[in-house]
């Protein structure tokens, strides 16, 4: 993994953007995206905070569901953006089509409503792909860990992924 500072990063689901400002503070290239109707909010955090960034800062819209070529990254993180279980799916295709040689997911555990139903979901079917490195609070920053109901878990692939070149070859060869 390089450097901090030469990370390229995306952020799926950002919210109020503060995971990707953080990282962009501390030196990683980010690109944040969300649905187009949370672009404004996005960008206007990103103003306020632009002079604390060292890194890049790219805000991009992403539905999930329409979701086209992603960008080259190092890391993927999704903090928090679990939510609905018609997601779930669309998050997952996403997942797996990212290049990203580490993906970190941190969210907070429900106990009411929707937001159940769709971190079930998402964990009984994120399995088939990926192993989950559940990362223990002792792990964590002491300043930064405060609960055991803020879950962070690394998923690493089961399968290795073939380039396109390759695949292309492969069929070629045949």
């Amino acid at each position: 993994m390089p450097p901090l500072a030469a990370l390229r990063v995306l952020e799926l689901g950002a919210g109020t953007g503060i995971c990707g400002l953080v990282l962009a503070a501390i030196g990683a290239d980010v690109t944040i995206t969300d649905l187009p109707s949370r672009i404004p909010l996005l960008q206007k955090n990103y103003e306020v905070n632009k002079s604390n960034c060292i890194g890049s800062v790219q805000i991009k819209p992403l539905d999930w569901a329409a979701a086209e070529r992603l960008p080259d990254v190092e890391v993927l993180v999704l903090v928090d953006c679990i939510y609905y279980s018609e997601s779930v799916d669309c998050l997952l295709n996403i997942l797996n089509s990212c290049n990203a040689q580490e993906i970190l997911c941190v969210y907070e555990k429900r106990d009411i409503g929707e937001p159940v139903l769709a971190q079930r979901e998402f964990m009984e079917k994120v399995v088939q792909h990926y192993d989950l490195i559940f990362v223990s609070e002792s792990d964590l920053h002491p300043e930064y860990s405060c609960c055991e109901e803020i879950l962070v878990i690394k998923l690493a692939r089961k399968y290795v992924r073939l380039s396109t070149c390759y695949l292309l070859t492969l069929s070629v060869m045949q």
